[in-house]
Order: structure tokens, then C-alpha cells, then sequence
């Protein structure tokens, strides 16, 4: 898979308009929404549930690209796309790359809020 940035600054800095407490909320909610997609993600891959994998994995891949984290995107793409060509053997290892790419992304988005924070006191 291509190398991509865990995130966008300048997609996420368009969402919020310089509203640095607007973009932390957001944020928020992106993280603990994809938290829970993941996990219903991995539930739906080990039952076998196609349909629902499907779903998880194009609506979490959807809101990734729309908050600016390109890198967590691809392996959840990965996953459609498999799905969609009736194949789901690498689904497991694809939502394993997705799940460590969340976790260095959250700390990424941590390290992000951070130094907004610190600009704006600045």
C-alpha cells in the first residue's frame, strides 16, 4: 500500500475555519466514531457478515477522508474492495493495518491539538 500522511493539516484546518475548539470537538467525535467502527468492523469480519463489513468499512473510510486522515482510508478501502469483489480472505490482515493506523493517528491527531493549543496561547 502507498505511503500516505496519518493526517492532513490542511483538510483538517478547512474543516474547522481556524476554530481550534470546533476542530478538537470534531475530532473527538471522529475518534470515539471510528473506536466503535473498528470494532463492530472486527466483530462483522469474524462472523462472516459481507454486507455489514461493507458498510463499516466504506462509511469509516468515507469520514477519514473527509476529516484529512488519508493513511487510516486505505486499508479500510482495502476492505471494500475486497468485499465488493466477494472476496474477504485479507479483510482480517487489512482491518490489522487499519487498527495500528488508528492508534499512531490518534496520538498523530493528540500531538496536532496540542500544538494548536500552544500557537493559540502563544
Amino acid at each position: 500500500m502507498p505511503e500516505q500522511p496519518l493526517i492532513d493539516e490542511k483538510r483538517l484546518q478547512a474543516i474547522c475555519d481556524g476554530d481550534t475548539e470546533g476542530l478538537h470537538y470534531l475530532l473527538g467525535i471522529f475518534c470515539e466514531q471510528t473506536k466503535e467502527d473498528l470494532k463492530n468492523l472486527e466483530i462483522a469480519i469474524h462472523s462472516g457478515i459481507n454486507d455489514e463489513i461493507r458498510r463499516l468499512s466504506h462509511g469509516a473510510a468515507g469520514a477519514c477522508e473527509t476529516y484529512g486522515i488519508p493513511a487510516l482510508s486505505i486499508p479500510l478501502r482495502a476492505i471494500e474492495s475486497e468485499i465488493i469483489k466477494g472476496q474477504s480472505s485479507n479483510a482480517l490482515h487489512y482491518y490489522a493495518q487499519a487498527n495500528v493506523i488508528f492508534h499512531r493517528t490518534e496520538t498523530a491527531l493528540a500531538h496536532y491539538q496540542s500544538t494548536l493549543s500552544q500557537r493559540k496561547a502563544a
